[in-house]
């Protein structure tokens, strides 16, 4: 507290419980030694709830944490509220307060504890509470825009990260035309999920094909497990090959968008109904896809900045694929797949590469 003068009077208004605290009269008058006397002042007010997560990501039989702080004078009552009751301990639940932390663990999640917990807190002076979800959806899908490629001025190839206990069953990538002004239509394309994804971490990726070549889009994924659809993701601004175009830059979707429950993965994001693609694997694509995941969970584990999504192959002399796929086995021969399948999946790839540009 900053004071303007001295007086022997100090009058204030407590209204802020930071004023809290001990107090000291100094008096001198320049005859021996200065006098003091000291004054304790304790604030009272009601409790202030803050906390850790307002969203938990949960599985059934895992391991889950519900943190909640509370600051209050005098000490406030806490209890952790589930459906409209109390939560019951035992051994199995168990409800933790030191000092202003209070936390509900829970050592094995049950399908049936999953949904909204409210921690509440209330003394003298008033009560206040908060709540926290815990939920069995997936993570909003994070974008990997290091491994992104733009193999032509037509085409873009998306790679993304969900963070999912439970099997992701289908994403929903939503692509549009950027435009500062106008609020376009959203493209919607229905994705199976990668069968060979084990979890928790699921990495996908999509090539995008019949853009516009120098143009900017926009793209969100939204990914469902058996709990339900994900949140969306942040949008991703991304750019076709041509003049003018700049480097890939994220930005986050706005809070309203982020904030909600996403009960339909369409949401209000626009007031015309989107384009509806239902995709599906064929035999060649299911190979480019899992060679694509798997060099991609790759470079992850690794972190490496200087290994490409997929090593770059020179089609144009059929002579040299051999070579070239003997080389890519090499490279990746430490990915925690079967050495016979990378190199056949990487061989069946090269060949459809070649063929399909002669």
């Amino acid at each position: 507290m900053q004071l303007l003068d001295h007086r022997p009077r100090l009058r204030f208004r407590a209204d802020d419980r930071q004023l809290s605290g001990t107090y000291t009269c100094v008096a001198i008058n320049g005859v021996g030694e200065p006098a003091n006397a000291t004054i304790q002042l304790r604030i009272l007010y009601p409790p202030e709830v803050t906390v850790d997560k307002t969203w938990i990501h949960a599985a059934p039989g895992l391991r889950s944490e519900l943190v909640c702080r509370v600051m209050a004078d005098p000490q406030a009552r806490v209890e952790w509220v589930f459906q409209d009751r109390p939560v019951v301990t035992s051994s199995r639940v168990i409800a933790l307060s030191i000092n202003e932390k209070n936390t509900l663990l829970i050592r094995s999640v049950r399908a049936s504890e999953l949904g909204h917990y409210t921690c509440k807190a209330s003394n003298m002076m008033g009560h206040s509470q908060q709540v926290v979800e815990l939920s069995g959806v997936a993570n909003s899908a994070v974008f990997k825009s290091e491994y992104h490629r733009v193999p032509s001025n037509s085409n873009y190839t998306l790679v993304w990260e969900v963070d999912s206990y439970s099997a992701i069953i289908e994403y929903n990538l939503m692509f549009r035309r950027y435009n500062p002004t106008v609020n376009t239509p959203w493209t919607k394309l229905v994705i199976p999920a990668d069968v060979y994804a084990a979890g928790p971490l699921h990495t996908r990726s999509y090539t995008l094909t019949g853009l516009s070549p120098a143009t900017v889009y926009e793209g969100m994924v939204l990914s469902r497990n058996r709990f339900g659809w994900s949140r969306p993701s942040a949008i991703l601004r991304f750019g076709t090959d041509g003049p003018g175009i700049g480097k890939v830059e994220l930005e986050e979707v706005n809070q309203h968008l982020r904030g909600r429950r996403v009960e339909n993965p369409l949401g209000k994001t626009t007031p015309v109904h989107p384009t509806e693609i239902r995709t599906s694997i064929s035999p060649s694509s299911a190979v480019e896809l899992y060679t694509a995941s798997a060099l991609a969970n790759y470079a992850t584990e690794v972190g490496s900045e200087d290994n490409e999504l997929v090593p770059h192959m020179d089609t144009r002399d059929e002579n040299l694929l051999p070579v070239q796929v003997a080389a890519m086995v090499h490279q990746y021969s430490s990915v925690a797949i079967c050495r016979p399948i990378l190199e056949a999946t990487i061989l069946l790839a090269a060949v459809a590469t070649w063929y399909g540009t002669t």
